[in-house]
């Protein structure tokens, strides 16, 4: 069986919504450690606090001890207004706490509510790509096309524009 380990790296706004009102969502750097000789595997996910919830929610119906997660209400709504950087690091820190617990379970990693917080690699997804392999081209190896000169043009068409 792969075990994970899983790291809050960072958080941000949300695509979804703009900065201002809109949700935060935190990276988590996802490390699945593959039996020894194979390198591991690395990416992110990006979850709300609301998934997390889900997820502990789910571990607790399953039968798994969790920590609690960061306070949530007025009183989190407040400390976001009033110092925002201060209230996300608490938040942050406490999510790590609850992943942390989760590091060292491999019966609760084991669990569907846990495969379905982490998903899949990307590798593992159908359609996947790397590009891992390949370098950018300079700008000078692109080649311009101008599309007036379109063969949708008739001929009449590209002698009046070009005179």
């Amino acid at each position: 069986m792969t075990t994970s380990h899983l790291r809050i790296t960072k958080h941000s706004p949300s695509k979804t919504r703009p900065a201002s009102n809109g949700h935060i969502q935190f990276h988590i750097l996802v490390q699945e450690l593959v039996p020894s000789g194979r390198r591991h595997k690395e990416y992110v996910v990006c979850k709300r606090f609301k998934q997390f919830e889900s997820l502990r929610a789910e571990l607790s119906k399953a039968g798994f001890a969790t920590p609690s997660l960061p306070m949530t209400g007025p009183a989190m709504g407040l400390w976001m207004v009033w110092n925002k950087d201060e209230a996300l690091l608490y938040r942050a820190m406490n999510l790590q706490r609850f992943l942390d617990v989760v590091n060292t379970s491999e019966t609760i990693q084991a669990s569907a509510a846990f495969r379905a917080f982490v998903g899949e690699s990307p590798d593992q997804k159908r359609g996947y790509t790397s590009l891992s392999g390949y370098s950018t081209t300079s700008e000078a190896s692109f080649v311009c096309h101008d599309l007036s000169r379109s063969s949708s043009l008739s001929l009449l068409e590209r002698r009046r524009q070009s005179v």
